[in-house]
């Protein structure tokens, strides 16, 4: 269940513009420096702050895959 709900409120507050909410919540009860979420069933750590986005550009298609969400309207 928890899968669904993730994803229903990540798209929630995507489709008006403010997903920064979804991770600003995520990152007040978790970790202001990575949490694990599941969106789309997908498992997915979000890495936050200048320390997260050092990590992932450094070892961009070393470490770490990346890749983007097909959204549809």
């Amino acid at each position: 269940m928890a899968i669904i709900r993730e994803t229903l409120q990540f798209v929630s507050t995507s489709q008006f513009g403010h997903s920064e909410r979804f991770v600003n919540e995520r990152m007040h009860k978790y970790s202001p420096e990575i949490f694990k979420t599941s969106i789309a069933g997908e498992t997915t750590a979000v890495l936050c702050g200048p320390s997260g986005n050092k990590y992932v550009f450094y070892n961009e298609n070393k470490l770490v895959a990346s890749f983007v969400v097909a959204t549809h309207y």
